[in-house]
């Protein structure tokens, strides 16, 4: 049987282009979105601690509890409604 012979491994260059940012002398950064978690009951408890924190929250995060039987138990616009009014992103478990 004859001996087959491989194609030859294409190679690439590396690259020396720098992004963008670098490349105008200034530093590449990342937004980072600063979140809470707390019992929803109204935006009071939100507002005291951006306070505290002093700085707002990008994220209102709670828990709803899905199980239960009391209505409750379904979607509940009304905290997702005031968290966006208030500019925050909200997010529900």
């Amino acid at each position: 049987m004859p001996e087959q012979k491989s194609s030859p491994t294409p190679t690439t260059k590396p690259t020396t282009s720098t992004p963008t940012s670098q490349a105008a002398g200034g530093s590449a950064s990342s937004t980072v979105y600063y979140g809470v978690h707390v019992a929803l009951l109204d935006m009071s408890l939100v507002n005291a601690f951006e306070a505290d924190a002093h700085k707002p929250v990008a994220i209102v995060m709670w828990y709803q509890q899905w199980g239960l039987t009391n209505g409750y138990q379904y979607f509940q616009p009304g905290g997702m409604d005031a968290v966006r009014a208030h500019g925050s992103i909200p997010l529900v478990t």
